[in-house]
């Protein structure tokens, strides 16, 4: 690959806001992000990734200009550990000195937002008890973001990393500026800072989307808890994702393990990251 020019990747995490941080960095000038967001390079074939097409294959997947500092891609897939191993390995045999970008979320908001992902769009689970109530599963390991991060240390050093939470929108604008300062991009008088987030992968979106699919992929059982989902969602279009949850049938019990299980998580990230994130966790006191 080129080396007139650096390589940064957002890393993830899944629902936290890399689609609309992909498509707010597309229109930053010295940028160039890659044809489609996620190019799944890094992962292996097994993994459904293209990593054995080569690094020529992954040069194409970005349209250079004579402006481009930095070519960008975004997957979530990257930081899916233990799911999808072998990442960070891949991308440090691979690119020299790059950036990682990692966007990070309220953990128990993510999680949340991930179980109604797969019910709404991928249809592959109904029942919200059974699916949070271990915590060796997707829906924690994907929030846990030190676990995630302990795989890129060992090939990476701190200063490769930019993390930051966009969908806290007090301080997304922040996090924008501190995001062009960390990759040395000079803004232009046209870009906002005011982070505009993407209407895409939204539960409100999803729905819609879901509701012009065909019914026929979707299981019996699965329509049927949809159904409940859309009853909940009408009744109270501006419910937050906890009461959502426990709406939808989420027992307490589970719901307070989930909190104390993800606030040590969080604990864990405050020591590996050097940041202070336990503005995620006071809300939540009223549940315990």
């Amino acid at each position: 690959m080129s080396s007139l020019c650096g390589n940064a990747i957002v890393i993830g995490a899944m629902k936290s806001g890399t689609t609309s941080l992909f498509k707010w960095l597309s229109g930053v000038r010295g940028i160039t992000v890659s044809c489609q967001k996620d190019t799944k390079y890094f992962l292996n074939g097994p993994q459904g990734g293209n990593y054995a097409k080569g690094l020529d294959w992954y040069a194409d997947q970005f349209l250079d200009d004579s402006e481009t500092i930095w070519r960008i891609e975004a997957s979530t897939h990257y930081s899916k550990y233990p799911d999808y191993k072998g990442v960070p390995k891949r991308i440090s045999e691979s690119l020299a000195k790059p950036k990682l970008i990692y966007t990070v979320r309220n953990p128990v908001e993510r999680s949340l937002s991930h179980f109604f992902h797969n019910l709404i769009v991928d249809g592959t689970v109904t029942n919200i008890n059974a699916s949070l109530a271990c915590f060796e599963c997707k829906y924690f390991y994907y929030s846990d973001y030190a676990l995630q991060l302990t795989q890129y240390f060992k090939y990476f050093g701190r200063d490769t990393f930019f993390i930051g939470d966009f969908l806290d929108r007090n301080a997304s604008e922040e996090s924008a500026k501190a995001l062009l300062k960390f990759l040395g991009v000079r803004a232009t008088k046209n870009v906002r800072y005011t982070f505009c987030f993407s209407q895409e992968n939204t539960l409100v979106s999803n729905i819609e989307k879901r509701n012009a699919q065909t019914e026929a992929k979707y299981s019996k059982m699965n329509q049927r808890a949809f159904g409940r989902l859309i009853e909940k969602v009408s009744s109270k279009p501006h419910i937050d994702s906890v009461e959502l949850a426990l709406a939808f049938g989420l027992q307490r019990n589970i719901l307070e393990n989930m909190i104390k299980q993800l606030n040590e998580k969080v604990l864990e990230f405050e020591a590996i990251s050097g940041m202070n994130w336990q503005k995620w966790m006071t809300q939540y006191e009223c549940y315990l």
